[in-house]
């Protein structure tokens, strides 16, 4: 799939694995090394090491130190990024200085500018 193949609303925000890459890669393939990864961080959390977990999830974050829109069902908050907790919740300071934990919700990057 190229860039050109997205429908018009998802070309500026969508991609592919071989856009990324620049070669195609199985399904088959792709399906086994993500079981394979789910299974080892399964069993690091069944052995109480969320904290290695953590530490690799907040460094391959997109979000931390961004400013961005968390939308909760009706409600929206806004702010910056700041971390992950140690239950891996997202720590979000809010546009007035408080430190928000959001355990769920749809996260948009905000334009900065």
């Amino acid at each position: 799939m190229v860039a050109s193949d997205f429908p018009p609303e998802l070309k500026h925000s969508a991609t592919s694995l071989f856009l990324e890459t620049g070669h195609f890669v199985p399904r088959a393939d792709l399906a086994t090394t993500i079981l394979r990864e789910i299974d080892v961080r399964y069993r690091q959390l069944n052995s109480n090491d969320f904290d290695q977990v953590a530490d690799e999830w907040q460094h391959h974050c997109s979000t931390i130190g961004k400013e961005i829109s968390v939308r909760m069902g009706d409600q929206m908050i806004q702010g910056r990024a700041e971390s992950l907790d140690s239950d891996g919740a997202l720590l979000l300071r809010g546009e007035h200085g408080q430190l928000e934990r959001i355990i769920g919700g749809d996260v948009t990057l905000r334009a900065s500018g």
